[in-house]
Order: structure tokens, then C-alpha cells, then sequence
């Protein structure tokens, strides 16, 4: 509903932008054609009526073919009106689409996401990240791991690896964003407080050789977290 509205303002402001374009247009070309017509009444006309030249013949003939008679011609004003019209939809169009996406993937990134969630289960020698199964507290070791980069972006995952949805201020829920090439893409959806501009951290995890497993679903299941 909320598109239909902008998307009826927004080319309702169109239909009234490519009114003043083309009146503008319209009044650019009268003052050019006058400026042209007063040039060629006042200065090549008279030059040119004491010369018998087929040059001045020449000058003449182009002269008295004035920018107003090519004004005349209906096929070009129709050109530039249909420029003027595919211009501005196109504008409005981008913008729309702009908006559009922008609103999806603020959609998808919170609490109200139609991205599926997920449990991602693999071996413990394939991540550097996640909770055991049968010890949700202790940490995995990071003896034969190694850091390249941000260091915070790592210890501010370590230890939210788990769906959590006891606190419904700060829930934290895991949903799949892609799977490409044995690579999957998950990121924790935004909390309700977030901010306009806050963005959600993507995790790229790959997908073991010794055997993983992916569950989806387009709910968070009714076991909270320990």
C-alpha cells in the first residue's frame, strides 16, 4: 500500500516536472528564434541585398530558413516532448526501484525478515565460530587458527553463534542470506531499537567435506536457547 501511494506521488510530481520542462523548453526556443530572426533581419538580409555573389545567394537562402521553420516541423517538437516524458519516468522509475530495494533489505535485515532461519551444524575442525552441542558454554579452541584484519569483528561473534530469542528487546536470530559454490552466507537479524543506518555482520561459512548440516525454517523454533 505504502509503494502504491509513493509511486502515485511520485508520478503525479512527474507528470507536473515534465509540464515545466517542456514550457521551459517551449520559451528557450521562442527567445533563441526571436534572437535568430531579429540577426537575420538586422545584419545577413541587408548584407547580403547588394551582392550578387552566389555566395550572398547562398547566405541568403540559408537565412531565410529560420530556426522558427524548423520549429515548425512536427516530428522534431514531437521528438523532444517524447525525450522530455521517457526522461523523467525513467527518473522516476530508478528512484522507485531505489527505494524499493532499500526497504527489502531493511525488511530482511530485522526482526520481521522473510529469510529463512537457519542451523548450521559442521564439523569442529571446519570453523573457528560456533557452540559444541553438548557444551553450548565453553569455546572452542583457537590454537590452530589464524587472524587476518579486524579482530573485534571475531570476538563480537564469539559467543552469539546460537539463535537466542529469551530477550525480546535484543533477540538474536540467525537467517540464511545466500548459497553459492559450496559457500553459505548467514548474518543475525537487526534488533528492534536499531537505527536507520545499522547494518548486520554477514558470515561466510563453507560447507565441509566431512559432513554437515543445514536445517532451514521460516520460524524460530519454541525451544529457547540455554
Amino acid at each position: 500500500m505504502l509503494l502504491k501511494t509513493l509511486a502515485s506521488s511520485a508520478f503525479f510530481l512527474a507528470a507536473i516536472a515534465i509540464q515545466i520542462t517542456l514550457w521551459l523548453i517551449n520559451a528557450i526556443a521562442d527567445a533563441v528564434t526571436d534572437t535568430i530572426n531579429q540577426f537575420i533581419s538586422h545584419r545577413i538580409l541587408p548584407a547580403t541585398e547588394s551582392k550578387r555573389s552566389w555566395i550572398a545567394k547562398w547566405i541568403r537562402s540559408l537565412a531565410v530558413f529560420s530556426f522558427f521553420q524548423l520549429r515548425s516541423v512536427n516530428f522534431l517538437r514531437s521528438l523532444v516532448n517524447e525525450i522530455v516524458i521517457v526522461s523523467w519516468v525513467l527518473v522516476v522509475i530508478f528512484w522507485l526501484a531505489r527505494w524499493q530495494g532499500n526497504a527489502d533489505a531493511r525488511r530482511d535485515a530485522s526482526q520481521y525478515s522473510t529469510l529463512p532461519v537457519i542451523a548450521f551444524i559442521t564439523h569442529e575442525d571446519k570453523s573457528a565460530l560456533g557452540r559444541k552441542l553438548n557444551d553450548a558454554f565453553t569455546n572452542p579452541s583457537l590454537e590452530k587458527y589464524r587472524i587476518i584484519g579486524d579482530r573485534g569483528l571475531f570476538n563480537d561473534l564469539r559467543g552469539k553463534e546460537d539463535t537466542d530469542i529469551s530477550n525480546p528487546n535484543q533477540p538474536r536470530v540467525w537467517r540464511l542470506l545466500l548459497e553459492s559454490e559450496r559457500w553459505i552466507y548467514v548474518f543475525p537479524t537487526l534488533p528492534p531499537n536499531a537505527q536507520f543506518n545499522d547494518r548486520p555482520l554477514v558470515l561466510a561459512i563453507q560447507e565441509g567435506d566431512k559432513g554437515h548440516l543445514i536445517i532451514r525454517s521460516p520460524e524460530v523454533s519454541k525451544t529457547l536457547s540455554p
